[in-house]
């Protein structure tokens, strides 16, 4: 990718642990068709009127009290403190047993099974209300928008939740919220970045894909490019036209001559080629290593021909990861 990308919609950077069974990849029926639902949760205990509570990555709740009373407005989320802060904008239908500023959560958790378990304190004591958390929730950094939306209709494909955050929001996530997904899809490259914040999740034992054509052309001389996605650049364009799949990837031979400078290079001593180019190089590697899992595919995702080769693709790389089961 040459020209930067911007993310038109800008997400909450703290949403990670607030995904949930209703979440990821597509809208309310309510609201537009590109917002998406981060956590809708029907409570089991507690407040008997409070029916669910649903956070929208666009950083607004609602809160359904039964009786066609839902509260709404804006949230932020601290997890220094291990809370989250609502303030009603407005309210829908008769909600005479509730005022402004009662429906803060007062903390939040994970329990062992991977339940979101929130308390409102307040004058109820310690109510909490229990929602499954969804096993596979991928991070997706939308660096190139247009890669990234390749990414999310694969993963859509395959009915895999997932969040589009912007590279800012991703580098000012900290690592434990990071860990929070099964995995983070980055797609797209920055150069002359240090990738700080990619290497202290991998050192975290995080799972990673990246796909760009110019990370090796911008990026070769990082520890991050060479040590961490075991990868030496040897040239801009290599990589165009149809590659072979190898290892883990053998029987999927996409062509991504759509993209016109797909880097190519040569795979480091704990990397293994998983896609041949044209060149004879690599143009994809996986690496797993010191605890942590990384796939670097050497284009820009979006360029595949076939979408059914970035589903195929997007699987086998899930697999890898151990987030789904060998079909």
């Amino acid at each position: 990718m040459r020209i930067a990308h911007l993310l038109m919609v800008m997400v909450v950077s703290m949403l990670v642990t607030l995904t949930g069974c209703g979440g990821g990849g597509g809208g309310s029926s309510s609201r537009s068709s590109g917002d998406q639902i981060l956590g809708a949760w029907v409570l089991d205990q507690g407040w008997e009127d409070l029916n669910g509570v649903t956070f929208y990555s666009d950083g607004t709740y609602a809160f359904d009290f039964g009786g066609g009373c839902v509260y709404q407005g804006p949230y932020t989320v601290s997890y220094a403190n291990g809370t989250i802060t609502t303030t009603e904008e407005s309210h829908l239908g008769v909600c005479d047993n509730f005022s402004a500023g009662e429906i803060s959560v007062s903390s939040f958790s994970f329990d062992e099974d991977g339940n979101l378990i929130f308390d409102f304190g307040n004058e109820n004591g310690d109510s909490t209300y229990v929602g499954a958390e969804d096993e596979v929730t991928i991070l997706v950094v939308a660096y190139d928008a247009t890669a990234a939306t390749a990414m999310e209709n694969a993963l859509t494909s395959l009915g895999i939740t997932y969040l589009a955050v912007a590279r800012d929001v991703f580098e000012a996530m900290s690592t434990a919220a990071l860990l929070d997904y099964s995995a983070v899809f980055y797609a797209g490259g920055y150069s002359n970045d240090l990738w700080s914040r990619a290497v202290a999740y991998l050192d975290a034992g995080g799972n990673l894909l990246i796909a760009d054509n110019d990370l090796g052309y911008g990026n070769h001389a990082t520890a991050f490019y060479q040590n961490y996605l075991q990868a030496n650049y040897v040239s801009d364009s290599g990589s165009d036209g149809i590659l072979t799949g190898t290892g883990v990837m053998a029987g999927i031979n996409p062509d991504v001559s759509p993209d016109p400078f797909p880097d190519d290079f040569t795979v480091g001593a704990e990397g293994v080629q998983i896609f041949q180019a044209p060149s004879g190089n690599a143009a994809g590697v996986a690496v797993n290593r010191n605890g942590y899992k990384a796939i670097y595919l050497a284009w820009d995702f979006d360029d595949t021909a076939s979408t059914a080769d970035e589903e195929a693709i997007i699987r086998v790389i899930l697999t890898y990861f151990g987030l789904l089961a060998p079909s």
